[in-house]
């Protein structure tokens, strides 16, 4: 098999998610011919999605040597270090692949996240400003933007970001969550229509559909309808696995029902805002974090 035909398979065996085929081939051109170390960045994504972060730093060296004008083999390198807990390398590694001027936006998009992770937010911010101008119909690239504007404080910022996620992708979940988390709703400004309709293309039960259901009993909640905002407490509890990454508990919904006993009569003024009815968001929606370490792992679409 010549080299061409030798990457389409093992790019192909990757993409289908049959790695260790995948890195037996790559392994097999490594040894034969591979002086532009395309196979070398290869078979550290293989080891990557394969559960093996040293191997694919290894690798990553050797593909970024190989590659010395290919940004992405350097931003690869550094998110590679950033895995194993090495950020001075991973933050040499990340710069070099930013002074190369990358012209894709998954590169960009990729140096966000490693900058996340090695604290350096500002330069995240820009990357990320990089990806979405150049690629501004992808929706992962304005919530991972908004994740870190809302984590430097830049409250209005993100918003738009995530506003321009949805406008990109009306069924996008994560970034109706993080909108919800990052501004009150109020009458003139709120998502409660769009959670309602993304509720109802769910099934029941689902991580997705608790989530929806939090956001959708936040809302409810901050404006003032007790009874809504109680039933999808509700049924985001039913929803709710062992696994999903916020809890509400009993307290939360005896909260939920204290707010609606205490809800004036007719013609009298609106109800308390409970703040601490507010489960902690979940994680991955980004708005919130205070620390850029624990954003990194929140961020979408990294490889």
């Amino acid at each position: 098999m010549n080299q061409p035909d030798a990457y389409d398979r093992a790019s192909g065996l990757f993409e289908a998610g049959a790695l260790q085929q995948a890195f037996d081939v790559c392994r097999h051109a490594i040894g034969v011919d591979d002086r532009d170390g395309r196979f070398c960045l290869l078979a550290a994504r293989i080891s990557t999605k394969g559960g093996q972060p040293r191997r694919a730093v290894g690798l990553a060296v050797l593909a970024a040597r190989r590659r010395p004008q290919d940004a992405f083999a350097h931003a690869y390198l550094a998110k590679c270090h950033a895995a194993v807990h090495q950020p001075r390398e991973a933050r040499v590694a990340a710069e070099h692949a930013a002074a190369l001027r990358p012209a894709d936006a998954a590169t960009w998009d990729l140096l966000g996240f490693v900058f996340t992770r090695t604290g350096q937010l500002s330069l995240s911010r820009d990357a990320f400003e990089a990806a979405v101008k150049i690629a501004p119909n992808r929706a992962e690239y304005w919530l991972n933007l908004g994740a870190v504007l809302a984590v430097s404080g830049d409250i209005e910022g993100a918003a738009r970001a995530y506003e321009a996620c949805v406008a990109c992708d009306p069924g996008f979940v994560p970034a109706y969550l993080s909108l919800v988390n990052l501004r009150r709703a109020t009458p003139e400004r709120n998502f409660v229509a769009q959670l309602e309709r993304l509720l109802g293309q769910r099934d029941e039960g689902t991580d997705e559909s608790a989530q929806i259901g939090y956001a959708l009993a936040r809302s409810l909640e901050e404006l003032g309808e007790y009874e809504r905002a109680l039933a999808a407490y509700k049924l985001a509890k039913r929803g709710m696995k062992a696994k999903a990454k916020f809890a509400l508990d009993s307290e939360r919904e005896a909260f939920a029902a204290a707010a609606l006993a205490a809800k004036p009569s007719v013609g009298g003024g609106g109800g308390p805002v409970r703040r601490d009815l507010e489960a902690q968001p979940p994680r991955h929606v980004g708005a919130g974090s205070g620390r850029a370490a624990d954003l990194a792992g929140d961020l979408r679409g990294q490889v």
